[in-house]
């Protein structure tokens, strides 16, 4: 009886130990879908630059309804953006279409973008995206930090034609005008536009890895501490902007013309 008992115990560990090896061979479910994790931040930043980087949104592989968008930058408190309106968007493997007004925005400030660019005097704004049409103006908010429709740390924005892009210094205005502005705007292709600002006060816009002629703002990054970031449209929404997204990003430094390139070719 005792032998046969043991037997029994014996066969079923080794069921239990044949099941458990065949559950950890089985493969990880397919990438995208509904139910789809975002990608790890290391994985969302390989190929990119990494130093001074402060948000990192990448758009695609979403599930319909979606009502938040992850910040993958990997640094800090990820700022993740909460979808006003998730049915105004459409999600596609690699982008998303904003097809009706809303807001992606947090209710917090963005607090880390203000502490690291507020230190080091420089930002640089990235997105490949692509307007639904040169006709939206306002501008119309493509990625923003501000506190409403007058006043901003920095805005990308699109007036009609041509990208306007705001910031906020010691000689500037609370709204971030005069704007450097450059285009034009492509609503047929997906552009990679970036606005990078140092601290001596070049900016250079870049379209298509192509720079455009450096424009100066002078003084020192005078920023508010209480705004918040958002994305397709202004603080308190009204200011939309419709339109295809692949990538928005921010660094608390201005990119070389190297990294831009890096960047141009890592993609979205």
């Amino acid at each position: 009886m005792r032998s046969s008992f043991l037997t029994v115990i014996l066969s079923i560990a080794i069921a239990g130990c044949v099941a458990g090896d065949l559950e950890s061979t089985n493969p990880p479910p397919p990438a995208g879908g509904p139910d789809a994790a975002p990608p790890a931040p290391d994985a969302a930043v390989a190929g990119r630059v990494t130093e001074g980087l402060q948000l990192l949104y990448h758009f695609g592989g979403g599930s319909p309804l979606q009502e938040t968008v992850t910040d993958l930058s990997g640094v800090g408190n990820p700022y993740n953006l909460t979808v006003g309106n998730p049915a105004n968007l459409q999600w596609l493997p690699t982008t998303v279409i904003v097809q009706q007004p809303t807001i992606l925005t947090a209710i917090e400030p963005a607090v880390k973008v203000y502490a690291a660019c507020s230190t080091s005097n420089e930002v640089t704004i990235e997105g490949w995206l692509s307007p639904a049409d040169v006709g939206q103006n306002g501008p119309a908010r493509i990625a923003t930090f501000s506190g409403g429709n007058d006043a901003r740390n920095f805005t990308l924005a699109q007036a009609q034609v041509n990208y306007d892009f705001r910031l906020r210094t010691s000689e500037t205005d609370l709204n971030g005008t005069p704007a450097v502005v450059h285009g034009p705007v492509n609503p047929t292709v997906m552009q990679h536009v970036v606005y990078t600002r140092n601290a001596l006060g070049t900016v250079t816009v870049y379209l298509d890895n192509t720079p455009m002629v450096p424009d100066p703002v002078a003084g020192n990054l005078e920023w508010s501490s209480a705004y918040q970031f958002a994305i397709a449209n202004e603080i308190g929404e009204q200011r939309p902007w419709l339109g295809q997204l692949g990538l928005i990003a921010v660094y608390c430094r201005a990119l070389t013309p190297p990294e831009v390139t890096q960047n141009y070719n890592a993609g979205f």
